[in-house]
């Protein structure tokens, strides 16, 4: 099972709801926290990082377990990371990996304003080509708007689960916006958030089912073993 995910491109705007009032519509944020986690499930046990110092500072976290392996990858700008990752047999029974990243901010709008959020997204998991086993796996999106001042929730949420399907993508450019129609500033806290991890199930072997020719060979062989046996029963 493998995965990546990414989100780029970010940049915010503003409108102004009132041009006629003399005030300009203006906005300003400051950086309020962030987590970045890596783990891998093998037969040495789990390998993890959990990092929540980095802050905006560029980011290149990666563990691996032979091709096994998970990363996360950030250049420094608000909102914007990359995450992929890999589960393969060599991790064995319940093997599995994980990588998520978040970042927050805290955005001061003015009043009778809109806060713009303009960029880009993507998403894909795939099956890998591993006979026998059950794989599955995980990868979530979500950019949120919250505010102490405003009784509004507003952001995005995408989700792929891949248990059956052997190959799930999206990639799309997304824009969000959030009101202020108040006539005072507000405090809005805008999260970015993924999440991805893979599992394969290598103690549960799917049972591969015979070719025709095969079950043919099966019949032949028991009507074989049915004839002795009948054969042996007369003699008896």
């Amino acid at each position: 099972m493998t995965f990546e995910t990414g989100i780029s491109d970010i940049a915010f705007g503003v409108v102004d709801l009132t041009p006629g009032d003399n005030a300009a519509a203006a906005f300003s944020y400051t950086f309020s926290d962030s987590r970045y986690e890596v783990s891998v499930w093998g037969p040495g046990g789990k390998q993890a990082i959990d990092d929540t110092s980095s802050g905006l500072k560029p980011v290149n976290h990666a563990l691996a377990e032979g091709p096994s392996y998970a990363a996360v990858h950030t250049s420094g700008r608000p909102g914007e990371f990359s995450l992929e990752g890999a589960a393969f047999s060599n991790l064995d029974e319940d093997g599995r990996v994980s990588v998520s990243a978040m970042q927050a901010y805290t955005f001061t709008l003015s009043a009778n304003s809109v806060l713009t959020l303009s960029g880009n997204f993507y998403q894909r998991v795939s099956e890998a080509q591993l006979p026998g086993y059950f794989q599955s796996g995980v990868n979530r999106v979500e950019l949120s708007f919250t505010s102490p001042d405003l009784p509004i929730y507003g952001g995005y949420y995408s989700s792929l689960v891949l248990n059956r399907e052997s190959d799930l993508h999206v990639d799309r450019d997304l824009w969000l916006a959030y009101a202020n129609t108040s006539n005072q500033a507000v405090t809005i806290d805008v999260t970015f958030s993924v999440e991805n991890y893979s599992i394969i199930y290598s103690d549960l072997p799917i049972a591969a089912v015979p070719e025709p020719s095969t079950w043919a060979m099966l019949a032949a062989g028991m009507l074989t073993v049915g004839a002795i046996a009948r054969r042996r029963h007369r003699h008896a």
